[in-house]
Parts: C-alpha cells; sequence; structure tokens
C-alpha cells in the first residue's frame, strides 16, 4: 500500500517552515510522504535552495519541481494553476496546505486563488477523492481558526528548520515571531501551555480524512 501524501504549497521558501513546520514533522513521522511546492524561484538563488534543503530535511520532506514564479508576481493565472493542478494529479494528495486568503501579503493571496483553483479544477472520482485543504498562517494570523496541531515535542524541529534560512534572519526574527504565535496559540487555544499552529479548513473531512488525521489536530468549537 502506498503512503498518504501531503502537499504543501509555499509562495516562498521559508513559509513551511513558518506556517506550519511542526504539522510536517508531525506528518512526516505518522507515515505521510511529505512534498512542498515553492510557487517563486528562490532568492537569492543558491544559497536560499541550499536553506530550503536543508531545512525540509529538518521537517522529514522533500521538494518537488517548484513553479519557478518571480517574487511578488505571483499572479493566479491559468498557467500557474495548470502547474499545481498537474502536481495534484501526480501526488493525489490526503491533505493540502497554503497560506489562508487573508494573508496581507500579496503573493500569499495569490498563492491561495492558485490552489483553490486547481482543486475546483481537478476531477474527483469514487477511487480519487478530493483533499482536505488547510490553510496556514504566516504574516497574518488567522482571525478564527477552525483546528489546533499541538506541536510542542516537535517545536525544536521547526526552529532549527526555520534558522536555516539565515539569509531572511538578517533583518527579521522569523524564529521568534513564529514560535511566539505557536505559543499563544497554545496557550489561548489549546492546552494552555506549550506551541501549536493553527489552520483554517476549507473543506469538510470524510471518513478516510478522519482515519488519516485522528489524534493529530483539535478541533475548536
Amino acid at each position: 500500500m502506498s503512503r498518504p501524501a501531503a502537499l504543501v504549497v509555499a509562495p516562498h521558501a521559508d513559509d513551511e517552515s513558518i506556517g506550519c513546520g511542526g504539522t510536517l514533522v508531525a506528518l512526516a513521522e505518522r507515515g505521510f510522504d511529505v512534498e512542498v511546492l515553492l510557487v517563486t524561484r528562490p532568492e537569492p538563488v543558491g544559497r536560499r535552495r541550499e536553506e530550503h534543503a536543508a531545512a525540509l530535511r529538518t521537517l522529514g520532506a522533500r521538494s518537488g519541481p517548484g513553479l519557478e514564479l518571480p517574487q511578488q508576481r505571483i499572479v493566479a493565472d491559468e498557467a500557474a494553476v495548470a502547474g499545481v493542478l498537474a502536481v495534484l494529479r501526480r501526488l493525489r494528495p490526503a491533505l493540502v496546505l497554503a497560506p489562508h486568503r487573508l494573508e496581507l501579503d500579496r503573493d500569499h493571496r495569490e498563492t491561495h486563488r492558485i490552489v483553490t483553483a486547481a482543486l475546483q479544477a481537478d476531477r474527483w472520482t469514487a477511487d480519487v477523492e478530493p483533499p482536505l485543504l488547510w490553510e496556514y498562517e504566516v504574516w497574518t494570523a488567522l482571525a478564527y481558526p477552525h483546528l489546533l496541531v499541538d506541536i510542542s515535542e516537535r517545536v525544536r524541529h521547526k526552529r532549527s528548520a526555520i534558522g536555516c534560512y539565515s539569509s531572511q534572519l538578517v533583518e527579521h526574527d522569523y524564529v521568534a515571531a513564529a514560535l511566539g504565535l505557536n505559543a499563544y496559540r497554545g496557550v489561548m487555544l489549546g492546552p494552555g501551555r506549550g506551541y501549536c499552529e493553527a489552520f483554517a479548513q476549507a473543506t469538510p473531512p470524510n471518513p478516510r480524512h478522519r482515519g488519516l488525521l485522528e489524534g493529530l489536530c483539535t478541533y475548536l468549537a
């Protein structure tokens, strides 16, 4: 039996680690094949690709072919949607993770549009069920998250993964920002301590999804 797959669509190299790095570790531990699709071309090109590869190794994920779009110029056009659609049809993931629709960063909002358009364009059959779509937070905190993943036991992996992006940490302490938000989620919405990643769920789970993800997340009332 093939392993279940999870597809993470990241506008930029580091968004996967900041937004859902702890969850990726948890999915890999559950036996998921975790693939990250980069929408933009990493810049600086050589160095950031190396940082991205190191971060994914830390998270137990792997990189697939990216769309190679220029940063701050993502557009949800036919070509971009077709690129994501091709990955969906190749991987057939049970779970897709993408930035939430109200992120302040334009590239993030356009990435959300690309992913939702690709999901709507795909063809689903009795043998091929549509995946769950979880929307993660990076630049903008979710106002009304639907679920939490407790990453307290995996936060060291997330810290290390973000730390791989030394080129991006010169002016912004993304480690402190991401883990601060995760700590807030853990205290205010989670068990009252530790670290949690929050998500909006754009599609309802079916029985197969519930079986694959049982015990991974906590749904909020």
